[in-house]
């Protein structure tokens, strides 16, 4: 891509057959949302293919993330793999954002004793977006279940 040139972010077929109301911008970031949520829901398959076969890697059969209830999950250099691996998915499988950043905010300390776990991490996502030839700053905040694996998107 020349520099100074950006790509639109346009509806997806999807989003144009729903006929949402609101804005193109709304519409998008409402797109954004479900399309992020459905990537960080789908696990990839657990085993690997012969090294011959390497273009799988970037195609739709290694679409999703890994099972997030296996990971380990008890200090800041943990969760801070955990959003890099977030991102590096995000930025593989959802074109329409550009300057992606994530950051952990919180996680629900409520549980207590010598077993407790964080039970949701909840990491701010920030990103950009042309839509119709101008640029829209998407903000929003995932939601991941660290007993269930599922995560929400919420904006």
């Amino acid at each position: 891509m020349k520099p100074g040139r950006h790509i639109s972010a346009d509806l997806s077929l999807l989003d144009k057959l729903l006929d949402l109301d609101g804005s193109p911008s709304d519409r998008l970031k409402y797109g954004l949302l479900r399309d992020i949520e459905n990537l960080l829901n789908t696990m990839v398959r657990a085993r690997k293919w012969p090294s011959e076969l390497d273009a799988l890697d970037k195609s739709l059969i290694d679409y999703g993330v890994k099972d997030f209830t296996t990971a380990k999950v008890s200090g800041k250099y943990e969760i801070g793999e955990l959003v890099d691996y977030m991102r590096n998915a995000i930025a593989i499988w959802e074109p329409r954002l550009t300057k992606l950043k994530m950051e952990p905010l919180s996680a629900d300390d409520n549980l207590t004793g010598p077993l407790a776990v964080s039970a949701t991490l909840v990491i701010r996502v920030e990103a950009q977006a042309y839509v119709d030839g101008s640029l829209h700053e998407v903000t929003f905040d995932t939601n991941l279940d660290m007993i269930s694996g599922a995560v929400t998107a919420d904006g």
